[in-house]
């Protein structure tokens, strides 16, 4: 017992000067040169590292404070392992916006970037995935007038089967998991997935699992090997469980999609991935690649439908005009997609939910590739990571009048202004000619 109490010390010794080492390694803090970009904290190599770890535990509060004092400038931010360049101010941000692809190119959610806020950056390991996910993303927004009838189904057969039982207290956060699970699984998988209780059951666990771990170790400070070993949940054996689920389920889909009678769900994600192997599929890796981009998905949807959950109750006074405005629409041209974006309340009042509680301080990561010079003479070298300001820019009361109070119909009123500025516009140009 002696020799275990005196032993226990030097592990955790030994673990910190693994991690220490680690980021040394794997720092690319001293390339490129950005000594002319002014640094929110220390400037010095060794001193960054205090702010780079204040910023690991505590980035909102980090990047809200940065902003305050560079609210429309650009500055440098430290990260474990490299500096991040930070764009604030409107017109830097249209510049950084317009740049051409093959002097800045967006990336994909940064896994060696180290910004801890990232919580699904795991997922995207390679420049494959990504570009699949890019692909997923075409496909759904060419496909949506045929899936959000689809979506719309799953989510009428959830409200049948919990009102059916009438009024009662309910956990929010099932309920949401509840919306958010089945519609997106039906998007990627399907329709047979979502009526399948085992995997439904495996989809929430593995997603309960890889939040609330995920939630309280967000900074990855540590290599891959001691983080899987330190993490000690269950997510790994939950996601063996869908993976073995899926696999026959996938190759079963391959073949009826070769087969005379074609896809039952040819709008789905599954079947535009299948599309492309026109050989024998690698079944397993695809099977990997869509849990993996299904689970990235869900967390920020979830996010989005819990708070919108919450503004609903929070503010009751919405719900009349928006319900009146969606039974109306519905009515007269059913769930489509040209009927949703007919809902202006609705979409106002999503959108005022999202500025409110947007989920990153930071968004929008790009990376040069040519340097790069912005108007005011900032010049950004190749290689340099650039990002811009998320929440502290939706809280700014100099772009949004009370900033930090809910308003429903704020977007609204801002179409309303812009249709009537358009409408104006044109009158005029008529008027000239």
């Amino acid at each position: 017992m002696d020799t275990d109490d005196e032993n226990s010390p030097l592990i955790f010794v030994l673990i910190g000067a693994t991690a220490v080492l680690w980021l040394f390694l794997n720092s690319e803090r001293l390339e490129p040169n950005l000594k002319h970009i002014p640094a929110f904290g220390h400037a010095t190599y060794l001193l960054s590292y205090i702010d780079a770890l204040r910023f690991a535990f505590s980035a909102p509060a980090v990047i809200q404070s940065a902003y305050d004092l560079h609210r429309s400038a650009i500055y440098k931010l430290a990260t474990l392992n490299r500096w991040l360049v930070v764009v604030n101010g409107t017109q830097f941000m249209e510049e950084l916006r317009k740049a051409p692809e093959d002097e800045i190119l967006f990336m994909k959610p940064p896994s060696k970037l180290a910004v801890s806020i990232h919580l699904e950056s795991e997922l995207f390991q390679s420049r494959d995935t990504w570009d699949k996910a890019c692909d997923i993303t075409r496909h759904i927004t060419q496909h949506m007038s045929f899936l959000i009838p689809e979506i719309e189904e799953e989510i009428r057969s959830l409200t049948l089967s919990t009102s059916a039982e009438g009024w009662k207290e309910i956990n929010i956060r099932d309920l949401v998991s509840q919306l958010t699970t089945r519609p997106n699984d039906r998007v990627f998988m399907g329709h047979p997935l979502t009526r399948n209780q085992e995997y439904v059951q495996l989809t929430a666990s593995t997603r309960r699992e890889k939040v609330s771990t995920r939630s309280r170790l967000m900074p990855r400070l540590l290599p891959s090997f001691l983080w899987d070993m330190l993490l000690c949940d269950n997510t790994a054996q939950i996601q063996q469980c869908r993976q073995k689920l899926l696999i026959k389920f996938v190759y079963e889909q391959w073949k009826k999609q070769r087969s005379p009678e074609g896809h039952s769900e040819p709008y789905s994600i599954l079947f535009r991935i299948l599309s492309h192997e026109m050989n024998a599929p690698q079944v397993e890796q695809i099977t990997r690649d869509v849990l993996n981009l299904s689970l990235a998905s869900y967390h920020s949807l979830s996010s989005t439908m819990e708070h919108l959950l919450y503004d609903l109750v929070t503010h009751p006074k919405y719900v009349t005009p928006m319900r009146e405005e969606i039974r109306i629409i519905v009515k007269r041209e059913g769930w489509t997609r040209h009927s949703v974006d007919r809902m202006h309340k609705l979409d106002s009042f999503i959108k005022e939910s999202v500025r409110l509680h947007g989920t990153f301080p930071l968004s929008s990561v790009r990376k040069t590739l040519k340097e790069f010079t912005f108007s005011d003479g900032t010049s950004i070298p190749p290689n340099t990571y650039l990002s811009f300001s998320g929440s502290p820019r939706h809280h700014d009361n100099s772009l949004y009048p009370e900033a930090n109070t809910f308003d429903g119909f704020a977007f609204l009123h801002c179409m309303k202004d812009f249709m009537a500025w358009t409408l104006a516009t044109a009158k005029g140009v008529c008027g000239s000619i």
